[in-house]
């Protein structure tokens, strides 16, 4: 029996590796600079507002986190249900916050790649969290 991942399975998982790592950096940036990012932009002052950007940034890391634990959990998506719930919780989640950031930045940014970035981001976080979602239901 080969153990090894097909080359789809290989490029998912360093997708979602990649996905995970961006999100993480967005979020330890909004922990460690939380008082520097506070000014970066009205929609991180109306955060803070609500609750201190490193605490968004802690919600954050949770989500890119479990997006990288849906990477090594690619292996075992067909005996297990982690990979399905992983992706469901991480890209979900972070598909909320980045089409938060989304809206935000069609006011706020100096030209319009910004908000096509995090809309594509928001897009393809969604799609796979919905995807990861009809899996989950499917194996339970």
């Amino acid at each position: 029996m080969n153990n090894s991942l097909s080359l789809s399975e290989r490029i998912s998982s360093i997708l979602l590796l990649a996905f995970g790592l961006m999100i993480d950096a967005r979020a330890v940036f909004w922990i460690i600079e939380s008082k520097h990012a506070i000014n970066d932009s009205p929609f991180y002052s109306k955060l803070n507002e609500v609750a201190p950007l490193w605490i968004w940034g802690c919600i954050l890391l949770i989500f890119g986190t479990i997006i990288l634990f849906a990477s090594y959990a690619i292996p075992k998506r067909l005996v297990s249900v982690n990979f399905s719930l992983f992706v469901l919780i991480g890209c979900t989640g972070s598909a909320i916050f980045y089409f938060f950031l989304t809206v935000v930045s069609m006011a706020d940014s100096l030209n319009w790649l910004t908000p096509v970035s995090f809309l594509i981001q928001t897009s393809c976080l969604g799609i796979c969290g919905f995807v990861g979602g009809i899996d989950y239901a499917r194996k339970r």
